[in-house]
């Protein structure tokens, strides 16, 4: 095998160690000696990418520009991974779930922290706790993005192998949660209430997209991106034009007129000028929501109408619709329309937004009865009988 001659690159009985020393580590938060493996076009990789580490490290900006983290911490390659191409290929979704994982749950636990000393143990005990703390969901993703995190490091030679261990992060059960019509008119009631008393106008904001959700079924990103230009009228009334958020599939829920009112009343507040093709939803500065903004304050309406105890979130809205429609007789065909979605045609999916309800179980025992009936009538027995034998 040739010999390579790379900076700090050492071998010791065949294996490869790239070797800094204690006062170059102490500068830089780099481990003194790290062990690369057997010697090796492998192995000589990974000593080029610690060595350009090191460089990154010892710049006289260096804690600047990685965010204030010390060198070599993993806060420090976060930073610097969101500078590469990597980052920016993802879809900006992915960029908002990664920074929320990072900034609630990673970065306290293990952003100062040396990544070449996070063990197994480290990221097991990390597992447990989330799945303890957070919601199945919310442990899943925070976790699934930890791991990739991970995985990362080792991706670019700078870890050996991500220290997961045996631990496993499965998808959680579909959510079967729904919301009923009381309590939708009581949470609207209390976002009415809540900005009389505060004179904010983020109440009169979540109130009409709590209405929007629960007339339109939309989900959660379409009612953030709702839009005025996406209105239309006919001679029916109103009704609403646009491509869903998620797949971009075409979508024409119908719309109140009450509602409808309200949101141009909300457009043109304190004297406005609308701006049709603006997203309504937003920030003073007319930024719209991002998906954590507005399931912050969903989960803050919630709490204030019913207490802490309630979990149930905006998006089990379009499962309630859905679900209304189906017992009142509307065909999977006509309901997969409505939504934009193929429920009628992926079971999976008509299982997560047509849950199993007592409601949809009478009703099955009614359309039983019924053709019990019919079978009696059409083999001539006694109708009369209103049980078969056994008292079944």
């Amino acid at each position: 095998m040739n010999k390579v001659r790379l900076p700090y690159y050492v071998i010791r009985k065949g294996r490869g160690y790239f070797e800094i020393g204690k006062h170059r580590s102490d500068l830089t938060g780099i481990p003194a000696s790290i062990p690369l493996g057997k010697d090796g076009p492998d192995t000589w990789a990974k000593a080029h990418s610690w060595y350009e580490a090191f460089q990154d490290a010892r710049a006289p900006n260096s804690r600047k520009r990685l965010g204030g983290y010390p060198p070599g911490s993993l806060g420090a390659a976060y930073v610097l991974w969101k500078g590469s191409p990597d980052w920016l290929e993802k879809k900006p979704r992915t960029r908002e779930e990664y920074e929320r994982a990072w900034d609630d749950h990673i970065d306290p636990a293990f952003g100062r922290r040396l990544f070449t000393k996070i063990t197994v143990s480290d990221s097991e005990a990390f597992h447990r706790r989330l799945k303890k703390e957070l919601s199945p969901s919310d442990a899943h993703r925070t976790l699934k993005i930890w791991r990739a995190i991970l995985h990362m490091l080792q991706k670019k030679n700078l870890l050996p192998q991500a220290p997961i261990g045996a631990v496993t992060n499965p998808m959680p059960k579909g959510r079967g949660q729904f919301w009923l019509a009381w309590e939708v008119a009581k949470m609207l009631r209390a976002a009415r209430l809540a900005h009389r008393f505060t004179g904010d106008d983020k109440w009169l904001a979540i109130g009409l997209a709590v209405r929007l959700a629960w007339e339109t079924a939309m989900s959660p990103p379409d009612c953030r991106t709702f839009t005025l230009a996406m209105m239309r009228k006919d001679r029916s009334g109103w009704y609403l034009e646009r491509a869903r958020t998620k797949t971009g599939a075409a979508a024409k829920p119908p719309l109140s007129t009450a509602l409808a009112d309200d949101l141009y009343a909300y457009a043109k507040r304190d004297g406005r000028t609308p701006i049709p093709t603006a997203v309504l939803f937003g920030s003073a500065k007319g930024k719209g929501w991002d998906r954590f903004q507005m399931a912050d304050l969903f989960a803050e309406l919630r709490r204030i109408t019913f207490g802490k105890k309630e979990r149930r979130q905006f998006q089990d809205m379009r499962r309630s619709a859905n679900l209304e429609a189906d017992l009142g007789g509307a065909s999977a065909q006509d309901r997969a329309a409505v939504m934009a979605n193929a429920l009628d045609k992926n079971k999976s999916l008509d299982a997560v937004y047509t849950p199993v309800t007592v409601a949809r179980a009478r009703k099955a025992q009614e359309a039983r009865e019924a053709g019990r009936a019919l079978l009696e009538q059409e083999l001539g027995r006694d109708r009369s009988r209103k049980h078969p034998p056994g008292g079944v």
